[in-house]
């Protein structure tokens, strides 16, 4: 008997811990319905805020994000110029291609927020090995 009133106990308090950190400020009733009904599996959620996908971006859009990139945060860059093209650590790449001259923009983060910036402009075909590490980050179509 004691343990049925113990789990029981156990189970309401956890289905209120789990609606107050949802933000929900229902009953102790409606924390045991909500618990017990609209718990989301970890696939769920994680499919519900996918990621932005990878696109191409121009030499001017990457010049005007690195001269904006210290008054802005991380995740409005991403906004803007879409997924990073390669992470590397705490650098973040976008890369692109324009006349047979790569340009790179490397962006170095801690947290949300933009903490230093490197930019590679106009690499050219000539300079095969430069080239090619940047060209390796342009998205393909």
């Amino acid at each position: 008997m004691h343990t049925r009133r113990t789990n029981a106990l156990v189970a309401v308090a956890g289905a209120m811990l789990l609606t107050a950190c949802e933000g929900n400020t229902g009953s102790s009733d409606g924390a045991r319905a909500s618990a017990s009904t609209t718990r989301e599996t970890p696939s769920a959620t994680a499919s519900a805020k996918a990621a932005p996908a990878k696109k191409k971006v121009s030499k001017a859009e990457l010049e005007a994000a690195k001269t904006n990139a210290l008054r802005t945060t991380y995740s409005a860059m991403v906004a803007k110029l879409g997924a990073p093209h390669a992470i590397d650590g705490k650098h973040h790449v976008w890369a692109t291609i324009e006349d047979d001259k790569c340009t790179e923009l490397r962006v170095e983060t801690s947290g949300n927020k933009v903490s230093g910036t490197e930019m590679t402009s106009d690499i050219a075909k000539s300079m095969t090995a430069y080239y090619e590490a940047c060209a390796k980050h342009v998205p393909r179509e």
